[in-house]
Order: C-alpha cells, then sequence, then structure tokens
C-alpha cells in the first residue's frame, strides 16, 4: 500500500466514526445549541458544516489547488461569526455537501505520490514539521477528529446511546 492509499484510508475511516454518532442521533437535534457552564455551543449542523470547509480547504484547495465552490461553505472558515440556526444548510444539503467534499478528497489524496505528498502545500499554511502536503493531511486527520469528539459529546448531551 502506498502512503497515499494509507493516507486515504485514514480519511476515509475517521470519517466512518463521524457517522457511526450521525446514526445514533436523531436529526431533529441537528440544529440544537446547547448550553454548558454558561456557554452555547456549536450544533451538529455547525460541526458538519465546518468540517465540509475544513476539508474543502486542507485537502481540495490545499493539496489540489481547487475547490468544491460549494456557495455557503465561507460561513464556517476559521474566525467567521457564528452562523444563525435559520441560516445553517438544509440537512440533506449538508449530507450531500459531506459526502461530495470527501469522495473528491479521497481521490485528490489517492493520486498523490510520494513527492507531490513532500511538496508544499498551496495555501501555505506551515506547521511545526513544515508545509507539505503530507503535513496537511495528517492535520486534516486531526482537524476532523476533534470535530467528531465534539459530535460524539453532543450524543451524550442528547442522551443518544452511543457504547
Amino acid at each position: 500500500m502506498t502512503a497515499s492509499e494509507t493516507l486515504a484510508q485514514a480519511t476515509d475511516s475517521t470519517r466512518d466514526l463521524l457517522y457511526f454518532y450521525l446514526s445514533k442521533l436523531d436529526k431533529s437535534l441537528w440544529y440544537k445549541t446547547p448550553e454548558v457552564n454558561g456557554e452555547q455551543i456549536n450544533s451538529v449542523a455547525w460541526e458538519l458544516c465546518h468540517m465540509v470547509w475544513g476539508q474543502d480547504y486542507l485537502i481540495l484547495q490545499a493539496c489540489a489547488n481547487r475547490s468544491s465552490n460549494i456557495a455557503w461553505l465561507e460561513k464556517f472558515g476559521i474566525g467567521k461569526p457564528t452562523v444563525k440556526t435559520a441560516e445553517l444548510p438544509t440537512i440533506e444539503e449538508i449530507k450531500e455537501a459531506l459526502k461530495m467534499v470527501h469522495t473528491q478528497s479521497l481521490e485528490v489524496i489517492r493520486g498523490l505520490s510520494d513527492s507531490d505528498l513532500d511538496s508544499p502545500n498551496h495555501i501555505n499554511l506551515d506547521f511545526k514539521k513544515g508545509n507539505s502536503k503530507r503535513q496537511i493531511i495528517y492535520h486534516h486527520i486531526r482537524h476532523e477528529g476533534g470535530h467528531i469528539g465534539h459530535i460524539g459529546l453532543l450524543c451524550k448531551l442528547f442522551g443518544a446511546k452511543t457504547i
């Protein structure tokens, strides 16, 4: 198995954990923003939209210099103001975007040679271990896993049985 195939497999396996949690959660709760210690936390829907943005940015843009061109993605980037619940995409739009960007991202990752993986990313994002596309993919896997953890916590807060 090549490095690219291994990274694609890890990316896909991480996404499987997201779908596990979503299967345990009633869709009527996707837009609920619970309060924890006096602070409102992001809804499942917001987390999913941000994850689509992250995969588009970190894989499609950084590794392939292209974008999915989903109109609403820019609202979910780092540092953007919170999107009001009424302005969030529908569940079907979110699910479609998750699938489309993920499929395109796996194709991009699988298509990278070892020298491509070690070349600089297209968004000039630099990490402690460098600015390679390989480092971007590692970061994407960590980023997605962190947000999946948030969704796992929301499952617990909403009483969804996950184990």
